[in-house]
């Protein structure tokens, strides 16, 4: 399955096209600061930051403070 077409899917259950675009990426890079999730998807830091809460608030997310 292509990556747009499991956004999508991911849309069709109640998580955003920039949730599911940061959510890849943690599946396929594992534990990652949002500097570097920003960095490696283009999406600017703050976005990141409001994205990763989102998908902290939704469950979907851990966070870990080192």
């Amino acid at each position: 399955m292509e990556e747009e077409e499991i956004v999508k899917t991911l849309e069709l259950i109640g998580i955003s096209r920039n949730e599911s675009i940061v959510y890849l990426d943690l599946i396929r890079c594992g534990k990652s600061s949002p500097m570097d999730i920003s960095k490696r998807i283009g999406m600017h830091r703050s976005n990141t930051y409001d994205v990763l809460e989102s998908l902290l608030k939704k469950g979907i997310v851990d966070e870990s403070i080192i």
